[in-house]
């Protein structure tokens, strides 16, 4: 009895430091620790047509899982019968036959591009934190068509030699809330929600390297391009509508655009990684190398992997969710979070510095405090054992 009780109250100590780590590295400048436990999340795809599965079965094994939906329960990537999607998503949770873990009941997701706003931009290098985050929310105020406070949002810095590189995305409220109360009715619980794009960066693109990168995503009714620098980073993302019957003027507008990415970055893209389910298409890889005299190749997300789980033709339909799982890996890869409330998280930065200001003001005050509390607890821990 008695170990198992320290068992308890170890994971819960555990999950509590996760949590204070969380915010302290934050205030810190390090930005997106994960606040729940990464042991492990099943990561799912909602679409118009379908839910799709993906989890981590064993240190060895992927295992996923398909349920088609009938028409109507989700309308351009809208739910709009939350109670058939929920049973739909238990159907395809079950077929993931995964053992019971802790996470077991965690969810992971990527929105498209039609669900979110993404920016990229450069800003000059400020000596502190809070005077960049600063110059980032008054950027943002500019070029958003919502009000921060309607929004869902998050942002990941990256800094090099004299500038910062900013990431930012954010979502309709409503759409986060949608997902999180289906996933309730199917007795999950909405952890993380990042975005497409560095999903598949995560998933499909080798490491960093001299040259830059583009991904085009094929999907049922888009193709996603997703621009990616030297180092991985994300620079540029768009969408453009697939029809396959219309295939070539497509391809030349993709053309247009990879020639302004170029320009505006004075640089030269390589490598093009086709992905997702329309990828497939016989003759397509050839296409698009003639259209856009590039090097082309289908993405081989397993490959970032010790052990190969499906074979081609399965596993590119699932590169967006193998970007997700791949965070229960490594917590380092860059990623956003929009379930997290940053609207009230600032608003408690903000308290937290007046807070600080006011006990640096009083500071009799506050060691005075201090050192009734720490008398308090040594007085209990001397009880407890004496």
């Amino acid at each position: 009895m008695p170990d198992f009780c320290f068992c308890v109250n170890y994971g819960k100590l555990k999950s509590t430091i996760q949590i204070l780590f969380f915010v302290t590295s934050d205030l810190a400048g390090v930005k997106n620790i994960m606040p729940f436990s990464i042991n492990n999340f099943i990561a799912i795809a909602i679409s118009d047509q379908a839910v799709e599965c993906l989890s981590w079965f064993s240190e060895e094994r992927i295992v996923a899982s398909r349920v088609l939906l009938e028409p109507g329960v989700v309308i351009n990537n809208t739910v709009t019968q939350a109670n058939v999607l929920a049973e739909k998503i238990k159907i395809a949770v079950k077929d993931l036959r995964l053992p019971e873990f802790i996470g077991s009941r965690h969810v992971a997701i990527s929105l498209t591009s039609s669900q979110t706003y993404v920016y990229s931009f450069a800003l000059e290098t400020v000596a502190s934190r809070a005077k960049l985050e600063a110059v980032i929310l008054n950027k943002l105020h500019q070029i958003l068509p919502l009000p921060l406070k309607e929004l869902y949002w998050d942002y990941i810095i990256t800094k090099q030699t004299d500038r910062s590189m900013v990431i930012f995305a954010a979502t309709p409220r409503r759409i986060i809330d949608d997902y999180r109360q289906t996933l309730a009715l199917a007795n999950l619980k909405l952890v993380l929600a990042d975005i497409e794009e560095l999903s598949l960066l995560r998933s499909l693109l080798p490491g960093t390297g001299e040259d830059h990168s583009l991904i085009l995503d094929f999907n049922r009714r888009s193709i996603n391009l997703v621009f990616a620098d030297n180092n991985g980073w994300l620079r540029l993302s768009a969408a453009l509508p697939f029809n396959e019957q219309r295939l070539p003027g497509t391809l030349s507008e993709i053309k247009q655009t990879l020639n302004y990415y170029e320009k505006k970055y004075s640089c030269q893209v390589f490598d093009c990684y086709l992905s997702g389910s329309g990828s497939l298409l016989n003759g397509l890889a050839d296409m698009v190398s003639g259209i856009l005299s590039k090097k082309v190749q289908l993405g081989h997300p397993v490959n970032k992997f010790n052990t190969v789980v499906f074979d081609d033709r399965h596993v590119l339909p699932h590169a967006v969710n193998i970007g997700l799982i791949m965070l229960t890996k490594s917590c380092q890869a860059p990623y956003l979070n929009l379930v997290v409330d940053n609207t009230d998280f600032f608003s408690f930065l903000t308290k937290w510095k007046s807070f600080v200001n006011l006990a640096g003001r009083y500071w009799w005050v506050t060691v005075l405090v201090i050192s009734i509390v720490t008398s308090y607890f040594f007085w209990l821990v001397f009880t407890m054992f004496y």
